[in-house]
């Protein structure tokens, strides 16, 4: 027979103290732990105005006049406070011979607001360095019958007070911490002798050290029991016993205290009772996360980074949090629910299998988990909609094609891509085809039996760093004038794809992968954009949890390693414009309920010809969705980065679909990427000329037999006044084409002469804008527009 037996060893990792389990060979025969829960307290009662009847722990010896410094914390449970001129419900009082200034050693306490009866409660921790008394407050109020964890620190130059391991307030001070040979008190302040001041509810996990502890360690030790050795630690207080009249000190110092006034029993010891203190944070029925109920009385759900959580029942996680420690037990369960987020910042075990942990997905998205631990079981849906292409990856170490198989549901057809021809294998028939981490596939979810299905992933979930080729971990190829190769995102969460900050070896900055709602490709660029952020289609350059995206091969012997921090949590379900960037137009189509995007850009690092780095090649979609793309010599573009814009350029830009209908471009932000540059959209069929700054939006019918739509974007630099709009009339020259715009749709007039006068264009008229084509001239000539209210003149030079 099986016994389950936990084993608990305490090591040390910087500041923190993990209690984790020993096994090795034998693991199969251990139930691991992280935690071992403390589940006993000291309850402190007062009982009328009598001070007799106020509990307490008496602590005698010690002395902090020779502390460097001092920090005092504890988990307190306030039930009742009592409103009075003198209030006070004290926590810790190393006190003074009387009550009179100097008060004694320190004191920390529960206190109503500038200590007047007031209903608002704050922490108030008290000093009195060079026999001059100082209060500091908390800003958050302390709430009754919730427990919070309560510290306090003083490191000659500075007093801080934190509620539940956030910094409330500090104060600068000098001097050293007054000593007294008087008893130091838990739970009450016996000199100033009434009942006003004891404390009414639940006290665990009192220490005492004889240095300033920051921020960083007050967090890392908050939610678990100390070992005792740790270095400053001088009295420690786990009020574990649960009986007797003795709280041991777990410090080598040996401070044991007393229940009460007296080392027998009195009217003024407090009661054992069991703790529901958050050490850690557990669960106490089924439930979700976000409802206080499913937590120990006066835990509520957890709310800090650095939290602990043990689950002990089956629990749906529907609030996104972050933890440092989470432990599943064998009884429970957490279930991850579809679009929410949960991130493990240290240790994650699952001890209930492939069932005790579940990652949820629906059409409104896919749960998000980020952890460190490794080796942690779970299984991972996957939402599929019918009717669509889907890049997919596996989010755990292995996996079969069989998981694609769903008895009774619909057809799910799965391939993979072939880079050295740039084209899709047959689909896989065979249910037992492994498939490969990091290998991306392509899926589509027939429509046989009419319905959306999820597929179910489980088996141990991938972490840590990958690079392609080593373990297990799909390699990349590279085939003279291809490159692309299809990898997926291995983990359970989205990646930001600036796979320009990745260590990679012949591989290019961009990424590609599918979006439904535009019916194509949707791209990322890592190496540009404002402070390298990247841009693109693909949003923030985002690839969704289990998504499969291409990357370009550029040479022999590609690598590339995916960073485990590269993993972020987003929400996104579908790809929007992530924002404008500086000397970057990017321009839209819709049409056919689909869309598509494509940006030119303007930097020095760029060139006229393709650059792997900072160009992005066009991946085309559906038949029936818009296709836009910059031409550069025989490439076509989705990102094409261009040489600095320094004088004016025109912009070759094409347009393709399957399916005609009518289409929209249209331009956004366009005033604060090119400030001081006109942008002119030319429609070369219809002979249409459109300033982009005027009118960002420009609508035309498309007829399939077109073939490539051809578009112009015109870019001149001219600043601002100089060679701009006069009355209404602006004349632009590129390559050989004069390019003549007024503000109405007033009949003008234009022509052009040389400079002995003679009209080589004679004077025509035209409506609106027009363009004048000058092949075979060159030298200075005059250009000249005339309108009812307006004239205006123009030289230009041809080459």
């Amino acid at each position: 027979m099986l016994r389950f037996i936990i084993i608990t060893i305490n090591y040390q990792i910087g500041m923190k103290y993990v209690k984790t389990l020993f096994f090795a060979q034998l693991v199969i025969l251990f139930n691991i732990s992280l935690f071992a829960q403390t589940n006993v307290a000291l309850d402190f009662d007062r009982v009328g105005s009598d001070p007799a009847n106020v509990d307490y722990v008496t602590v005698e010896g010690i002395n902090a006049s020779s502390f460097p410094g001092l920090t005092i914390e504890a988990w307190i449970y306030l039930k009742e406070y009592n409103l009075g001129p003198y209030t006070g419900s004290y926590i810790f009082g190393k006190e003074g011979p009387a009550c009179q200034l100097p008060y004694g050693s320190f004191v920390l306490l529960v206190t109503s607001k500038n200590h007047v009866t007031d209903s608002v409660l704050k922490l108030d921790f008290g000093l009195d360095p060079g026999g001059v008394h100082t209060a500091l407050l908390s800003h958050t109020e302390v709430s009754l019958n919730h427990w919070h964890h309560v510290a306090a620190t003083y490191d000659g130059s500075y007093m801080r007070v934190y509620l539940d391991g956030k910094l409330e307030n500090s104060v600068a001070i000098t001097g050293a911490i007054q000593g007294f040979d008087s008893d130091m008190h838990i739970g009450n302040w016996t000199t100033c002798a009434d009942a006003e001041r004891g404390f009414k509810g639940v006290i665990d996990e009192a220490r005492v050290w004889n240095v300033a502890r920051t921020q960083a360690q007050l967090r890392e030790t908050m939610y678990t029991e100390l070992l005792g050795a740790e270095t400053g630690l001088y009295a420690y207080y786990k009020f574990n016993e649960g009986s007797g009249q003795t709280a041991a000190d777990s410090s080598p110092n040996s401070y044991d205290g007393y229940l009460g006034s007296t080392t027998g029993s009195d009217s003024n010891d407090p009661t054992w009772v069991s703790s529901t203190a958050p050490m850690p944070y557990y669960t106490v029925q089924n439930g979700n996360w976000g409802t206080d109920a499913t937590w120990a009385t006066g835990q509520f759900a957890p709310s800090t980074d650095w939290a602990d959580v043990k689950i002990l029942h089956n629990v749906a996680l529907d609030v996104n949090d972050s933890i440092r420690d989470l432990e599943i037990d064998a009884a429970g369960s957490l279930t991850i629910n579809s679009g929410i987020q949960l991130s493990v910042s240290s240790a994650l075990l699952n001890n209930s299998g492939f069932d005790g942990l579940v990652i949820n997905s629906d059409a409104t998205g896919t749960g998000s988990l980020i952890e460190t631990s490794g080796s942690v079981d779970a299984t991972v849906n996957r939402f599929l909609t019918q009717g669509k292409w889907h890049f997919i990856g596996i989010p755990v170490g292995t996996g079969t094609a069989s998981t694609f198989y769903l008895s009774g549901g619909s057809d799910i057809y799965l391939r993979t891509h072939i880079e050295s021809n740039n084209s899709w294998d047959n689909w896989i028939t065979d249910v037992n085809t492994n498939l490969l981490l990091g290998r991306g596939y392509e899926c589509w979810v027939d429509n046989n039996v009419n319905q959306d299905e999820t597929v179910q992933f489980q088996g141990t979930l991938n972490s840590g760093d990958y690079t392609t080729g080593a373990g297990s971990f799909y390699d990349l190829v590279y085939t003279s004038g291809h490159g692309l190769n299809l990898i997926s995102n291995p983990y359970p969460s989205a990646l930001r794809a600036n796979i320009n900050t990745w260590a990679k070896t012949n591989i290019a900055n961009s990424v590609w992968t599918w979006s439904d709602a535009y019916g194509n490709y949707v791209y990322w660029n890592g190496i540009d954009g404002t402070n390298g952020d990247g841009f693109g289609t693909l949003t923030n350059g985002v690839v969704p949890a289990m998504q499969g995206f291409f990357v370009l091969a550029t040479g022999s012997g590609p690598s590339l390693t995916i960073p485990q921090d590269s993993r972020i949590h987003s929400g996104q379900l579908f790809y929007k414009n992530s924002g404008s960037q500086p000397n970057t137009l990017r321009v839209e189509v819709e049409g056919n309920n689909y869309k598509d995007a494509a940006f030119v850009r303007f930097d020095e690092k760029a060139t006229n010809d393709f650059d792997v780095d900072y160009d992005v090649q066009k991946l085309f979609g559906l038949e029936e969705a818009p296709q836009l793309f910059f031409m550069a010599s025989a490439e076509k573009l989705s990102i094409n980065a261009l040489p600095e814009l320094t004088a004016s350029r025109v912009v070759d830009m094409g347009f393709e679909c399957g399916q005609g209908s009518l289409f929209t471009l249209k331009v956004s932000d366009i005033e604060n990427s090119f400030m001081g540059t006109i942008v002119v959209l030319e429609d070369t069929k219809e002979n249409v000329f459109q300033n982009l700054k005027e009118n960002p939006n420009y609508s035309f019918s498309y007829d399939p037999n077109e073939g490539n739509r051809h578009f112009k974007l015109h870019f001149d630099y001219s600043n601002p006044g100089e060679n701009g709009p006069s009355n209404g009339i602006d004349i632009r020259y590129y390559d050989n084409v004069v390019y003549i715009y007024t503000s109405n749709d007033a009949p003008a007039n234009a022509k052009i002469i040389n400079l002995q006068g003679q009209e080589t264009v004679p004077g025509f008229g035209f409506t609106g804008d027009t363009k004048i084509s000058l092949n075979g001239l060159h030298g200075f000539y005059l250009v000249q527009v005339i309108t009812a209210n307006s004239t205006k003149s123009e030289k230009i030079f041809i080459r």
